[in-house]
C-alpha cells in the first residue's frame, strides 16, 4: 500500500542489470526516478511505459546500448548520458510530445536524425561520435533553445541548418570570451556561426516573434579545431 503512494523513487548505486516489465508496476504515482550508476544494460519492452505520470527519469552512468522503448508519453526531462548508445533508433522518442530536456553527452552516437520534440528546450549531445546530423534536427524541435555539441567530429558542411536556425540571435551576442582564435580583441562585432572561433562559446540573445519578445538563452558550442574560424554561411569555404 505504501509502494502504491511514492511519487519519487531512487535505486542510483545498487548494481541494477536489467528492469524487467511489471517490475515498477507497485509504484503507479511515480514523477522521478533515478536509476543513475548502476550496470543496467537492459529494459524489457513498457518496464517503463506503464508509469503513466514519471515526468523526470535519471537512468545515466548505466551501460545501455539503445534508448529504451515504450517511454511515458508525461516525461519531462531524459537523462541517459555517460551510457553506451550507438544510434536512436527511429520512432523512439515519437510520443514524447512533452519532452523538455533530453541529455545524450557521453555516448557513441554517430549521427543524429531529426527529433520531433516540439517541447523540446534543451538538446545536450556532448562527447559522441556524431559525425553527421539531420540539417532538421532543429527545425523539428521549434522551442529548442539549448543545443550542446560540443566535443563531436561533426563536419562543418552538416552544421548548415544550425547555423540558419541561430541567425535570429546575432544582433544582441555576449561572448564570455571576445577573443578569438588569432588572438584579436579588436571588438569587431561577432556574427553567432558567421565563423568559428575558439571552442565553447556561449551567446545570449533575445529574439522578437511576432508581438512576442522572448528571451532565450542559446548555448552553441563551437567545436574546438576542426571547424575553428572557417565561414558557416558560405559552404564552399576553404578548409583550414
Amino acid at each position: 500500500a505504501l509502494a502504491q503512494s511514492v511519487k519519487s523513487l531512487k535505486l542510483a548505486n545498487n548494481l541494477l542489470n536489467v528492469i524487467r516489465s511489471g517490475d515498477l508496476d507497485s509504484y503507479p504515482l511515480l514523477q522521478q526516478l533515478i536509476l543513475s550508476d548502476n550496470l543496467i544494460s537492459d529494459i524489457e519492452d513498457d518496464a517503463l511505459g506503464r508509469l503513466e505520470l514519471l515526468s523526470t527519469l535519471f537512468l545515466d552512468r548505466n551501460q545501455l546500448v539503445r534508448v529504451p522503448v515504450s517511454l511515458p508519453s508525461n516525461l519531462n526531462h531524459l537523462h541517459l548520458q555517460n551510457n553506451a548508445i550507438y544510434e536512436l533508433q527511429p520512432g523512439v522518442f515519437r510520443n514524447l510530445k512533452n519532452l523538455r530536456t533530453l541529455n545524450l553527452a557521453g555516448n557513441r552516437i554517430a549521427y543524429l536524425p531529426e527529433l520531433p520534440l516540439p517541447g523540446l528546450v534543451l538538446l545536450n549531445v556532448q562527447r559522441n561520435d556524431l559525425k553527421g546530423l539531420s540539417q532538421s534536427v532543429v527545425k523539428t524541435s521549434p522551442n529548442l533553445s539549448e543545443f550542446l555539441l560540443e566535443n563531436n567530429p561533426v563536419r562543418c558542411a552538416d552544421l548548415l541548418g544550425i547555423a540558419e536556425w541561430a541567425k535570429p540571435c546575432r544582433d544582441e551576442m555576449l561572448f564570455e570570451d571576445s577573443k578569438d582564435s588569432d588572438g584579436d580583441d579588436s571588438g569587431d562585432e561577432f556574427e553567432i556561426f558567421g565563423r568559428f572561433t575558439t571552442g565553447g562559446h556561449r551567446s545570449r540573445c533575445t529574439r522578437e516573434s511576432g508581438r512576442t519578445l522572448a528571451k532565450m538563452a542559446t548555448k552553441i558550442a563551437l567545436l574546438k579545431s576542426q571547424c575553428r574560424n572557417e565561414n558557416l554561411i558560405n559552404p564552399n569555404a576553404p578548409n583550414r
